[in-house]
Parts: structure tokens; sequence; C-alpha cells
């Protein structure tokens, strides 16, 4: 009875350091490590794990471990802003983090479940089920949490002959190859019948040709042969000290504004309708361009004194001027406000604090940047005949405003951005590799513009170009193609989720069957 006992206990705890393993090798495929091969294996340890466990409950106990283990460690950076301008303990910024990741973790537990009981249910085939299952409850905790930040596919972000399948699924079909490719190893490693060897073979040879077709299809975007030239400030405004102290900020922001749009003007001397997009990041101070009135004069007069177009990001008024939106607006040359964006994914923490009155001590939190209201309306912006979408910082992480942008008629998207109050963490790389892929998506260019970095130009195929440096001022210069009016929509900007639905669907089929086939025992 004691060797059993024994034997049991060390099961159990080879299936957690399993569980542990593969949230560590996931966590190296992130940035800042960035060893984005490892995700291909990432989930071996887990899944081989997963088909040793007997019982259902245990299974959901290794994905919430695995969860833990996952998202603490591509995330940790959330306690940064916490500690150093919520001006919590570390060990209660450390705890309230410690909570927020194992409610997230739930949905990786809900997977390993559902996993477990298909392959108790149907047999070690149904292992090949695992990314359906995976695709589901990322889909979940994306539209149930509201968090959607660093799912399988973003590990993938910099390597764009990997997500370029990324127009046809959008990331979840990135993050199912992924795991496909664990489970096809993971298939063989169980049961060498001709059957499954063939099965698993096949599902490698499908995700070897992902890099191959990469390879040969993805090409350098050309220069625009008539365009609108962009100037994208990254500033370095401090955060977390008065907005009395940053007139400074603002001031070198226009210096390094004026001196790019005179330097484009010399380049073009003979171009007499030259158009200059200057583009501004996030703020850390925010301008309330409807209750003070000097802000659309001080803009107005720039844009007019320097015939420029000016994108901005500032606190607007609701109709009823009873809440604040965070929004981008637009000047134009003659000093107006012709186009307008309102944030409608708010940020956590940031611009709300969720949970209040659920969790303890959430009530001490305050919203770092200020309490807004959310818009419902995916609005564009004219700029001068061309269709521009944007979003503001976090909102990258959804995928449905690029998608609803593009059919609205967007061809180029700006994402204005501020992610100084994370410090030097991994945050700013993350960050860009969730903008990567909204631009694969949608086969749009997309301008990052941000205060600390990373500023970045995206083309249509998810090459990056111009990147700046982390916390070092610097200015860019890019261009808006005229022509890329003309481009279609992708697949996924027409069909959407179609296939994370279909991966839904095909979970909710597995349990239901698997139900009918324990009853009919």
């Amino acid at each position: 009875m004691s060797t059993a006992k024994n034997t049991t206990k060390t099961t159990y705890l080879i299936n957690i350091s399993l569980a542990i393993l593969s949230a560590l090798t996931l966590v190296l495929s992130f940035p800042n490590f960035e060893l984005y091969f490892l995700a291909w294996f990432s989930l071996i340890p887990l899944l081989y794990a997963l088909v040793r466990t007997t019982k259902t409950s245990f299974a959901f106990l290794l994905g919430e471990i695995f969860g833990i283990g996952y998202f603490y460690g591509t995330c940790y950076w959330i306690t940064y802003s916490m500690i150093n301008y919520g001006e919590l303990h570390p060990l209660v910024a450390y705890f309230l983090a410690f909570i927020l990741v194992a409610i997230v973790s739930l949905f990786p537990a809900l997977f390993s479940a559902i996993f477990n009981y298909s392959v108790k249910r149907f047999g070690f085939e149904a292992i090949l089920f695992a990314p359906f299952i995976w695709v589901a409850t990322e889909f979940l905790r994306l539209n149930v949490a509201g968090v959607g930040w660093n799912a399988l596919g973003y590990s993938q972000g910099f390597q764009p002959m990997l997500i370029w399948p990324a127009r046809y699924g959008g990331v979840s079909l990135i993050s199912a190859l992924i795991v496909l490719s664990s489970s096809a190893i993971v298939l063989i490693l169980y049961k060498r019948s001709r059957l499954t060897i063939a099965i698993s073979s096949l599902s490698l040879l499908l995700c070897l040709l992902v890099p191959i077709i990469g390879k040969l299809t993805i090409k350098e975007i050309p220069i625009p042969k008539e365009a609108i030239d962009v100037v994208a400030v990254q500033v370095v405004a401090p955060v977390g000290v008065p907005q009395n102290e940053l007139v400074g900020s603002l001031n070198r922001q226009i210096g390094m504004s004026l001196l790019a749009v005179k330097e484009l003007r010399e380049e073009k001397k003979e171009q007499q309708d030259q158009i200059i997009l200057v583009a501004w990041p996030e703020a850390p101070f925010s301008f309330n361009y409807d209750e003070d009135e000097n802000w659309p004069r001080i803009f107005g007069q720039f844009t007019q004194e320097n015939k420029i177009y000016l994108l901005i990001n500032a606190v607007t008024a609701t109709k009823d001027k009873t809440d604040d939106y965070n929004s981008v607006v637009l000047i134009n040359p003659n000093g107006e406000r012709v186009g307008q964006y309102n944030k409608i994914h708010l940020l956590p923490f940031g611009e709300y604090v969720p949970m209040r009155g659920y969790l303890p001590l959430i009530d001490r939190i305050p919203a770092l940047a200020g309490d807004y209201k959310s818009d419902n309306k995916y609005t564009t912006i004219d700029l001068a005949g061309v269709t521009i979408g944007t979003s503001i910082c976090f909102e990258s992480v959804f995928p449905d405003i690029t998608r609803e942008m593009s059919r609205a008629g967007a061809q180029t998207f700006i994402n204005v951005a501020n992610d100084g109050w994370f410090g030097q963490t991994p945050i700013s790389r993350q960050h860009l590799t969730h903008l990567v892929m909204r631009a694969v998506e949608t086969n749009r260019p997309t301008l990052r513009v941000t205060n600390v970095g990373i500023s970045a130009y995206i083309a249509a195929n998810g090459q990056i170009k111009d990147e700046t440096p982390i916390f070092e001022p610097a200015v860019r210069k890019w261009k808006i193609d005229k022509a890329a009016q003309k481009q279609p929509l992708t697949f996924y900007s027409r069909f959407g989720d179609l296939f994370a639905f279909a991966c839904l669907l095909t979970s909710l089929l597995l349990i239901l069957a698997g139900f009918r086939k324990n009853r009919s025992k």
C-alpha cells in the first residue's frame, strides 16, 4: 500500500514538473527572450502529463499551474506601475498580480480538463484535437475575460514567414499551428501505429510548409510613388509627475516635429502640394481638448503656421458632457478638428479599475491615467482622401478594431501608445508583436507612435522597419501610400474569427459526444 502511495505521489510530482517545464519553455519563447522556435515544442511536456493523468480534476490543476507560470513569467511587469505609481507595497502588488494571473489561468486549466477528458473518452487519437481546444479557450479568454495578451501565436510576432496564415484565421490560426506541432509529437510518443505516425507526419509537414511558403512569398514592400509624409515623434515625456511640469516635454515635442517637417520640405522643394502628417504618441498627461480652449488654439495655430496635419491623443467630452473619452484627434492645416476616434477597449488599472468591490484591496488602486468612458464606434479618419484607422495603446490586443475599420475602408493604421508606466520591461516588445499580427491579419501597414518606444513602421506583411530604441527621444519619417486604397480585404477581415468559432464548436461537440459516450456505457 505504501509503495502504491509513493508511486502515485511521484507521478503527481512528475506531472507538475512537466507542466512547469512547459510554462518555462513558453516564457522563453516571448520577448524579451524571443527564443520563438521553442514555442513549437513548448506544450509537449504539458500534453504528455495530461495524457498520463487519470483524473480530470488533476488535469485542471495542472493547467492552472502551467497558466500561472506562463502568464506570470511573461507579464510580471504589471506590478511595476502598481509599485512605482500606484504606491502599493511590493508584497501587495505581487499578491494582486498573482490573483489576476490565477484568474486568467483558469482558461489554460479549462483547456487541460477538456483535453484530458477527450483523450480518456476517445483514445490517444484525440490528442490531435488539442489545437482546436486550445484556440477555443484562448478565444474565450479574450472575449469573456477581455485578456488576449500574449496568446500563443504572438510568440512568433517577429517572424513574418511564420505568421502569414494570420490573414486567413487571425492569431488563433498561428496558435493552432504551434499546438499542432506539439500534439503530433505527443501522439507519436503514445501510439506508434501506422495510422497515427502517418497523421502525425502530415501534421508536422503542414507546420513545416508554413515557413517554406512564407519564405517564397514574402517580399520587400516597395517605396510608394504617391504618398503622404508622416513625422512620428517619440519624445520620452516622464510619467507620474504633475501636468504643469510637462510643458518642457511638449515644447521639445514641437521642436522635434518642426525640425523633421523642415527636413521633409527641403527634400521636396519642387513639390507644392506636399501633405505632411505629424503624429504624436499617447501622452502621459492628457490635453482636455473640449474643456480647455487654450489647447484648440495652441494646436490650431501650430498646424496653420506650418501647413501640416497633426494627430494627437487628447481627452474629449461625451455628447452630454458628463464623462470623458480617451481619444485620437486629427487637426487639419486650417486648425480645425476634422477627425476623432474614441477609445473602445479601456486599459485595466490605467483607465478604469476592474472588479472594484469584488477583490480584496482593489479599491486602493487608482486608475493611473484617469477614469474614462468607453465608446462603441469603430470610427475611421479621413486624411487628405486616405482613410486611416487608429487605435490607442493596448487596443492593439483586440483584432476587432482593425478588422472592423478595414471593413469601413481603412487602408493604413496608426497606433499611439505610451508604455512608460511599465519601465524598461518586456512590455514594449511584447506590445509590438500584437500590432505586427494586426497588420498581417488585415494586410494593412501599421505605424506605431509611442512616447518611450518602441515606435516602428510595420509593413502589411509583418516586416518591421525603423524601430526606435527604448527610452531615447527619436523621430521617424515614414510614408502612407495613397495607392493603398485599392487593397482588397483579407479573408480574416471579411469573415472574422470563423476559424476560432469553428474551434469553439468543435470543443463543445467533443464535450457533448464524450458525455453521450459515457452514458451509453
